[in-house]
């Protein structure tokens, strides 16, 4: 999570740790250019927990566009939880990243796959596993693009603790209530 994803010439007798510093420093970079730490401690998050949310946000929105909102929903999880969600991020690729670590597909290809009905198997151990552990995963998830920080360091203000995507155009609906959510999902998803 903290290796940026860039375009880097590295020099070609560059070894492992030289390559890792690069894209360490790649980080930085941004970090300071973009004032995304001061930002982020203005919504209340260290540098590390906004690296961390802006992780979950990179692996869950369908686009750039979907971030901010994405980012808002999951920060008021935490900040302000709801009576029905508690203080639980519930973020589904965190429990991917957990299946994916307890059970290591076989090949590359085959992670981040759909959860299907594996999800409630994940290790209640596992603390990647949002919906048993409270608060912020342990550590980011995946590596995160300028656009996934900037919306982890400045979320978007909503009213919304659910969303999901709509299956026809791939926008962002979002939902303040467990019940709402519901009917969205009988509304857009398809029925097994």
């Amino acid at each position: 999570g903290l290796l940026f994803p860039n375009t880097y010439f590295i020099p070609v007798n560059y070894n492992t740790v030289q390559v890792i510093d690069t894209m360490l420093d790649g980080l930085n970079q941004v970090m300071q250019q973009y004032n995304l730490a001061a930002t982020a401690q203005q919504h209340q998050l260290s540098e590390y927990q906004m690296v961390i949310l802006a992780s979950i946000v990179q692996r869950e929105a369908a686009n750039n566009g979907q971030m901010p909102l994405i980012a808002g929903i999951y920060w008021k999880r935490i900040y302000q939880p709801s009576s029905e969600i508690g203080p639980y991020l519930q973020a589904d690729p965190t429990v991917q990243y957990a299946h994916d670590t307890d059970n290591p597909p076989s090949s590359a290809d085959k992670y981040w796959g759909q959860l299907g009905n594996t999800g409630g198997k994940v290790d209640p151990s596992n603390h990647w596993n949002t919906y048993k552990f409270q608060g912020w995963p342990p550590t980011p998830i995946a590596s995160p693009n300028l656009k996934a920080l900037q919306a982890a360091a400045s979320p978007a203000q909503t009213n919304c603790y659910y969303f999901l995507s709509n299956p026809k155009d791939g926008s962002l609906i979002c939902a303040s209530t467990y019940q709402k959510f519901q009917q969205l999902e009988q509304q857009y998803l398809p029925q097994n």
